[in-house]
């Protein structure tokens, strides 16, 4: 029996970013998911440059990650972490059937608060899962 893969869209923004900023921060962020051994990248579904942005959907701010249930916790726990280390971050998590969730710099998750939210994304079936 396989495990059914959880689509995550994570977008991030800083306050304050300029586009190069923001581009800057995307590549960090994903290669720091990518060091983490969250998950694997997909192309950005139905997701549009905006002007002036060189159109790669890894440069936007807007990340498309399949990950496994197993990987939830350790992911939960870094994209707190992620979104408290710089000022004024925001690190929000979208799902196919509508599950949105934000992290900010203002507003840190306790254990608790990490342990509900990835169960709460645990019970969460894509709808193009097997």
């Amino acid at each position: 029996m396989d495990t059914p893969e959880i689509d995550l869209l994570l977008t991030i923004d800083e306050v304050d970013a300029d586009q190069e900023r923001l581009d800057e921060l995307t590549g960090y962020f994903r290669q720091e998911l990518l060091d983490l051994g969250a998950g694997y990248f997909k192309p950005v579904a139905s997701a549009s440059a905006p002007a002036g942005t060189k159109g790669d959907p890894f440069t936007i701010g807007a990340l498309a990650l399949v990950t496994l249930p197993a990987l939830l916790p350790k992911l939960v726990e870094f994209l707190s972490n992620w979104s408290t280390n710089g000022a004024n971050r925001k690190v929000r998590i979208k799902t196919p059937v509508g599950v949105e969730i934000e992290f900010t710099s203002q507003k840190p998750l306790g254990h608790d608060e990490i342990i509900a939210l990835v169960e709460r994304l645990n019970a969460i079936k894509n709808p193009d899962s097997r």
